[in-house]
């Protein structure tokens, strides 16, 4: 999906606001399978292009996802020498074909809401109290 990505974290620092805000960068997001090396890790990548190899800003192996708020957290430890990593976190807000950032509230699905618990699902009870059944119609009783 196409995103603009906001490097919150530079050395394994967090960075100021506004810093943030100035630097923003915008590409393709994938995040996989990386499959630059035998053991399996994910990855998030920000590429030029869908299906492209050029990333836009330096990939972020061992990372997971959260989606909150109109936009994904991607958490991870990007890597800064030989065997060397630093936090990482990027936030990546989705764009539209109009080159507009996607409505959060538009996009709101039932991922978003609470879960219910049992008690506060709706039920079909009849007025009996007992659980109301569907008619079973067969094609033999059927007039």
């Amino acid at each position: 999906m196409k995103c603009t990505v906001y490097v919150i974290y530079l050395g394994g620092e967090k960075l100021p606001k506004d810093e943030v805000r100035l630097n923003p960068a915008e590409g393709w997001l994938y995040y996989g399978k990386d499959d630059s090396v035998f053991y399996p890790r994910t990855v998030a990548r920000l590429l030029k292009h869908p299906g492209s190899t050029v990333d836009v800003i330096t990939p972020l192996p061992y990372s997971s996802v959260l989606i909150n708020r109109g936009g994904i957290m991607v958490s991870g430890m990007q890597e800064v020498g030989i065997q060397q990593h630093a936090r990482q976190r990027w936030w990546c807000v989705p764009i539209g074909p109009d080159r507009t950032p996607l409505d959060p509230a538009a996009a709101r699905t039932t991922a978003d809401r609470p879960a219910q618990t049992p008690a506060q699902q709706p039920s079909s009870i009849s007025a009996e109290g007992a659980p109301a059944r569907p008619a079973v119609v067969r094609p033999d009783t059927a007039a």
